[in-house]
């Protein structure tokens, strides 16, 4: 795992450095959390790892039939 430190606005670009593919900004950080920006093709998979809670919620209302069921997660994101 690669730790760096960033501040508010600066960004971490993804990829090789003449054709990166993506970057991460850094786009606010509080006592309790960062909330980065992700701007990566449509053709890129992001993933955010949920609670165990959260997982069985979604697992049992699936297995009741609804198969449009979503995960609630607290992230307000266009891309979950």
């Amino acid at each position: 795992m690669l730790v760096i430190a960033r501040r508010r606005d600066e960004v971490i670009w993804i990829g090789p450095a003449d054709a990166p593919i993506g970057c991460i900004t850094i786009v606010n950080i509080k006592r309790d959390g960062v909330r980065i920006g992700l701007d990566f093709p449509r053709s890129i998979e992001i993933h955010k790892h949920i609670s165990a809670e959260a997982l069985d919620s979604f697992t049992k209302i699936q297995s009741e039939g609804k198969k449009d069921a979503k995960i609630n997660t607290t992230d307000k994101g266009a891309r979950g």
